[in-house]
């Protein structure tokens, strides 16, 4: 762990800290430029949209805690609050658009989605990596970042060609503008994870829109809503099956083989998961928390800082091993109740050191078609994106109040059982 990282890098520009303070200001004078009601929210998606089915009512009761943490806890600054309201706006025109798509086609609801593809860990353990390397393959239906952020948009080509409609589909333009705003905000992501609106991307938004995403608490500081998501697991099953009703939606325009998916965010409903992808084949990926869990809270600050003035570097880091802590205990108790034959691990150690080798027995483990044609169009993309690309992430576990003792009691039945130990 690198002990150059300073507690500055997780500071806006001085341009966007003034844009902050100047609404600070007109708050405490009673202007409220940004309203994240639920009427108002709903309101502005059915607006745009010109739609009024929400579908399914499912998605009320975490939207209605998401909403209540960032009144109460988030210390949204005025940057945070429009980024919640155009976030939370996306993910309520989202639905309307999906379920009008639905009532118009409902032979999505029949379409299979055969055997696919998880790619699950902690954060920063390789799944970005490996998932691009198993996107290169032809047959792969590949998560694009432009399309998972709008899976269904009035303007979008009816193209069957994923190739084509990349060239003419107005949500790539919309894509590139999103993220090019992002890093003009937050600069320094780009060394921690590169988006490409045109490349895979995590599938955990797609649950933003039934409001049941670890992404919102990566956003900023919201306790209630994160403690909500954890003790709710039962309703995450309605969560996967909504997920995978977006998963056929998308599929009726470019099938592909089989789904590549990835998310770490997986490890807290393996057993959701299975349920309702019950031939999906999940790829775990391993690495040693005393590098996971400081790396994560680096990325988790910087990303905050963007949307708040207030962050307490030392509860992010409490919170990040509390919540990385009980992904990884469902993680092993979801493994020790279905097959093992289900399950490929993956050693971050083994993946760095032989990415090729790795995809290769992958490929054999879960019976997947494999030739030379696609390790030479992965060996490619591996070597036009080498590790640290875009600079090095660095960052060291004091300025979390975290200590090399601490993560190797909290994990060290994992450690112990993947053979991670120092």
């Amino acid at each position: 762990m690198s002990t150059h990282a300073t507690v500055e890098q997780f500071q806006l520009p001085r341009s966007k800290r003034f844009i902050n303070w100047a609404g600070d200001v007109l708050n405490q004078c009673g202007i409220n430029l940004v309203d994240l009601s639920e009427e108002s929210l709903m309101k502005k998606a059915s607006h745009k949209t010109g739609l009024s089915d929400w579908g399914d009512p499912d998605f009320y009761a975490p939207f209605r805690v998401l909403l209540d943490s960032y009144e109460k806890e988030a210390n949204l600054s005025l940057i945070g609050k429009l980024a919640m309201q155009q976030e939370c706006t996306r993910a309520l025109s989202n639905r309307l658009y999906i379920q009008e798509a639905i009532k118009k086609h409902p032979e999505i609801k029949e379409i299979p989605v055969k055997k696919p593809l998880f790619i699950v860990g902690l954060p920063r353990t390789g799944t970005t990596m490996l998932h691009h390397l198993l996107c290169q393959d032809q047959n792969a239906r590949i998560p694009f970042l432009w399309e998972f952020r709008l899976p269904s948009f009035p303007s979008a080509s009816t193209s069957t060609s994923t190739q084509n409609t990349q060239t003419i589909d107005p949500r790539i333009k919309m894509a590139e503008e999103s993220i090019r705003r992002f890093y003009t905000l937050a600069p320094q992501v780009q060394s921690i994870h590169t988006f490409d609106p045109t490349g895979p991307t995590e599938c955990i938004q797609l649950f933003q829109n039934i409001f049941m995403s670890p992404l919102f608490s990566l956003y900023s500081n919201i306790p209630q809503y994160e403690e909500w998501l954890l003790h709710h697991e039962h309703d995450m099953v309605l969560a996967y099956k909504y997920y995978r009703q977006i998963l056929q939606l998308l599929q009726r325009r470019h099938s592909g083989k089989y789904w590549v998916l990835k998310s770490p965010a997986h490890i807290y409903a393996l057993d959701a998961l299975l349920n309702v992808f019950p031939d999906a084949c999940v790829i775990l990926t391993h690495r040693d928390p005393l590098k996971v869990v400081p790396s994560y809270c680096s990325m988790s600050a910087v990303i905050k800082r963007v949307f708040s003035d207030h962050i307490d570097l030392k509860e992010l880091g409490k919170r990040s091993l509390s919540q990385l802590g009980e992904g990884i205990d469902r993680m092993m108790k979801v493994r020790e109740a279905y097959r093992q034959e289900r399950f490929y691990d993956v050693s971050y150690e083994d993946l760095i050191a032989d990415p090729l080798k790795i995809v290769r027995r992958i490929y054999s483990y879960f019976n997947l078609e494999f030739d030379s044609q696609k390790e030479e169009i992965m060996k490619a993309w591996f070597s036009a994106n080498p590790k640290n690309k875009h600079g090095a992430h660095k960052y060291t576990l004091d300025h979390f109040g975290l200590d090399q003792e601490t993560i190797r009691q909290r994990f060290s039945s994992y450690m112990k059982k993947f053979n991670l130990c120092n």
